[in-house]
């Protein structure tokens, strides 16, 4: 075998070895450029905030409000770090795969993050709703997830900039995916924000958020979107606006009468819709 192979290999093993047992603080010795800043990532990685939910109901929203905040850095894309290899593989098969911790080290230090100012940082990434028990074990008490949940008829007639002429999220998937969210509802670290709450009383809604997650309220929430550290994202088709509650409800035109007739068959989804009152 050539040495390069074996050398490939070495490297592999010990960063699968570094994720699963070690949490990265291997590979954060490579990255960082001193220890000052090696203990100082670790320390903005304790009480991690994390988002999920089902797609289109509003997480790239919900993520933008939070890097309002002065001491959240908000990862400003999907990172998948902690649902890793779940399109690839499927959710089941992803069950025992171990976080990609090290990649949030090495971003922190490649985007030269403040450490220095921010004390913890906010990733999304929906499909995280799945593994919200694995979150929760791995950080430990300190950690914090915000699960959205958005009327199905209105995410299931939901386009998306990828795919404009078809709809992005099938009735299955959000069945699958707020069924997932549900069962972690009552749950002290979980806190269950509805898009139409949002959308409605942004502000009310982030001083919930707020206390939840232990952060003091700022007016800069009253300046959004010019207040976000985040105004751009794949998941949008334009730039972050004033917040508004216009796609509420959306799933009532006729266009659409036959995706929300599939989804309402649904004995599930039907349940789902009455659990958070959606009818």
């Amino acid at each position: 075998m050539e040495t390069s192979s074996v050398l490939k290999r070495a490297k592999t093993t010990l960063r699968r070895l570094d994720r699963r047992y070690l949490k990265g603080r291997v590979s954060l010795l490579q990255h960082a450029s001193s220890w000052k800043e090696y203990w100082r990532i670790l320390k903005v990685s304790e009480a991690p905030i994390l988002i999920g939910g089902c797609g289109r109901s509003g997480t790239t929203l919900l993520l933008s409000l939070m890097s309002v905040l002065p001491n959240v850095y908000a990862f400003p894309e999907e990172t998948e770090y902690f649902c890793p290899g779940v399109w690839q593989r499927g959710i089941e098969e992803c069950r025992d795969e171990p976080f990609s911790i090290d990649l949030v080290y090495r971003h922190l230090c490649q985007e030269n993050v403040d450490t220095k100012k921010v004390e913890r940082w906010c990733e999304k990434t929906p499909m995280n709703i799945h593994f919200i028990d694995k979150i929760i074990r791995y950080f430990g008490n300190k950690c914090r997830f915000l699960n959205i949940v958005r009327d199905g008829r209105d995410v299931v007639t939901s386009h998306h900039p990828r795919d404009k002429n078809n709809y992005w999220v099938s009735p299955d998937r959000w069945v699958r995916d707020v069924t997932a969210g549900k069962r972690w509802e009552d749950h002290p670290q979980v806190l269950t924000v509805k898009y139409e709450d949002l959308v409605t009383d942004h502000l009310q809604v982030m001083k919930e958020v707020c206390s939840f997650i232990d952060e003091p309220y700022t007016d800069l929430f009253e300046e959004y979107p010019e207040s976000s550290a985040l105004t751009e994202s794949r998941a949008w088709f334009d730039g972050a606006s004033q917040v508004h509650d216009g796609s509420v409800s959306r799933w009532r035109k006729d266009t659409h009468k036959s995706v929300v007739s599939d989804l309402m068959s649904r004995e599930k989804a039907r349940k789902l819709l009455s659990h958070y009152e959606y009818m």
